[in-house]
């Protein structure tokens, strides 16, 4: 799998699984352009917010928020523990 897959994976995952990012989260794990990135997403399909800036501890950053996407959130419980198991299955 080449580089920008991983990190377009990455960038779903984290959209899919907290319903946001932020560019500081992309840069922390090396992408630098996360704006190419959501592009991409709002081209195959996924509703993403335009962005905005929030006050954090010592400066701003810039966050998006998923509003829907191509994915349906699926959980089980597993029989006899309280662990649940949670994936995504493309609708």
């Amino acid at each position: 799998m080449s580089k920008q897959a991983n990190q377009l994976n990455w960038v779903k995952n984290k959209l899919l699984y907290d319903g946001e990012i932020s560019r500081n989260e992309a840069l922390q794990n090396f992408i630098s352009r996360l704006s190419g990135y959501i592009l991409k997403l709002k081209k195959e399909g996924w509703e993403i917010s335009d962005g905005e800036y929030r006050k954090e501890h010592g400066g701003k950053n810039y966050y998006y928020t998923l509003i829907s996407s191509p994915f349906k959130k699926v959980s089980y419980k597993v029989v006899g523990t309280d662990k649940v198991i949670t994936r995504f299955e493309k609708v």
